[in-house]
């Protein structure tokens, strides 16, 4: 399994929920019904990470450059994303080109 640091993902957020949103609500639906023991939504724990896992691959393979300009982005602006909108837009165009139709239809 691959890891990703904090950059990556706050700049990759939008992107997964628009894929994995259901995966997310369905975990967050599951700890609220069950509390907070990790073993009793382990399914749905494993669901997030998989999904989570699946459309990084795509974004790594697919859209990295965009990402990368996002992710520096970020990082110079102390991980806050508002003064990334430029990068963030051309990122998100990529996504939506060559990523989206893949999960979406």
């Amino acid at each position: 399994m691959e890891s990703f640091t904090r950059a990556e993902l706050l700049s990759s957020i939008d992107n997964l929920w628009s894929v994995c949103g259901n995966t997310f609500d369905a975990f967050e639906k599951c700890r609220m019904e069950k509390g907070s023991d990790p073993s009793l939504c382990l399914r749905e724990s494993t669901a997030v990470m998989g999904c989570s896992q699946k459309v990084m691959r795509e974004i790594i393979n697919n859209c990295q450059p965009e990402m990368e300009k996002t992710v520096t982005c970020i990082e110079e602006n102390n991980m806050r994303t508002l003064c990334c909108d430029a990068e963030k837009k051309e990122f998100n165009e990529c996504f939506d080109r060559l990523i989206a139709p893949k999960f979406l239809q």
